[in-house]
């Protein structure tokens, strides 16, 4: 597991966008629309940063505080990741949740 601090030691270009006091996601409201706990690392990358993107190739969303339960629905319709699991296609990274779980 990869700790914030660690992250911006190693891309210290994302830190402008950090947000300091953290942005109070109500993580309960989000797991239960996603039906699923959330890994702590994501929690506390969403926790310090809104998004983030790479280099406009990678991107990692983060929920909205207020409005938890609308993106925990829309990212159970995105369908993308789990495509490409399915072709055999993410270098054996496993989509989060997986179907069902």
């Amino acid at each position: 597991m990869l700790r914030v601090e660690e992250l911006e030691a190693v891309f210290p270009a994302i830190t402008p966008w950090r947000v300091a006091a953290g942005r109070s996601v109500d993580w309960a409201a989000l797991e239960a629309a996603l039906g699923a706990a959330l890994p702590s690392d994501f929690r506390s990358l969403a926790e310090a940063y809104p998004v983030l993107v790479v280099d406009d190739f990678l991107m990692v969303s983060s929920p909205t505080p207020g409005a938890e339960a609308l993106w925990g629905s829309a990212r159970r319709e995105d369908e993308i990741l789990q495509d490409l699991y399915e072709m055999g296609d993410t270098e054996g990274y496993v989509p989060f949740p997986q179907p069902g779980a």
